[in-house]
Order: structure tokens, then sequence, then C-alpha cells
């Protein structure tokens, strides 16, 4: 029997006077905590644009075992192509900024209005994140269960 990761909801957290958000662990926008790691670019070399990083001990609070590591992070990006970047525990401390020559965000949807950081590198709007997990069951499809157990072989 396989694991089943269960329906996760990710919204933004509520807005809230006086609350400092810098300590959040998972948030849309903003700057990555990477580490270490090199920024992903597309096929072309361009940077691509940071979209959310997301705090798997956070989900494995609330989803309990799933097929992914219960610590560590995903950073996930998008723009001429897009990526997925695991952070090891304990190397997401120090924000990331974008490199020189990360496209404009209105190429991905981003709004002309929205801010950059102090060097004028572009940034989607910084917005932590909350989990909750619905309560949906998939439909049955061995389809389904092929293409997961051929994923999770590799």
């Amino acid at each position: 029997m396989s694991l089943r990761f269960p329906t996760l909801l990710v919204s933004r957290r509520p807005r809230q006077v006086d609350v400092d958000w810098t300590d959040a662990r998972s948030w849309l926008g903003g700057a990555p905590r990477i580490g270490a790691a090199p920024w992903p670019r597309d096929q072309k070399a361009q940077p691509l644009l940071f979209v959310v990083q997301i705090d798997l001990a956070e989900v494995a609070a609330k989803t309990g075992k799933t097929p992914l590591p219960d610590k560590g992070s995903l950073a996930f990006f998008i723009g001429g192509g897009s990526a997925v970047v695991f952070v090891p525990e304990g190397q997401t401390t120090t924000p990331v900024m974008p490199p020189a020559g990360t496209p404009d965000l209105t190429e991905c949807g981003g709004a002309a209005e929205w801010r950059t950081d102090l060097e004028g590198r572009p940034l989607f709007p910084y917005w932590p994140v909350d989990f909750a997990v619905l309560d949906i069951t998939p439909p049955a499809s061995d389809e389904d269960e092929d293409a997961w157990e051929e994923f999770a072989a590799d």
C-alpha cells in the first residue's frame, strides 16, 4: 500500500496590525531562503522568478506521514520554465535575492506597480501562508496508481 498525499489548502494569512511576519516558515513571494543552492534558470540561462517556499515540517504537522520528507523546505520558481529546489533543514535562515537579469514580473502575471528590492530586482509581494487539510478523497484510478508508483520508484 502506497502513501497518499492528502488535499492540502494553502492560504494567505490574514493581515494583522503590528505582527512581524519575517520569521514565517512558509510564504508566497518575497525572496527565497535556498542556502547554498544555485538560483534556478531556464534553458536560456535566464533566472526564474521565485513564487513560494513551503516548510515541510509545517506540512507534516498538518498532514501526518506522506511521501514527502518531514524536514527541510521546497522553493518553487516559474518563468521561462519551472523548478523546485529542495532546501535541507537549517539552510533557510538568510533570504537570497534574485540575480541580475531576472525578468520583469509582468512577464509572469505580475503587476507593474509591485515593488522591487533595493537594487531594483523583481519580487512578488511577500505573504506568509497557513495550511489546512481538506477531507476530499480523490477518485480511484489504476492509471493514477501506476503513474505514482513509477514516479516514486525514480
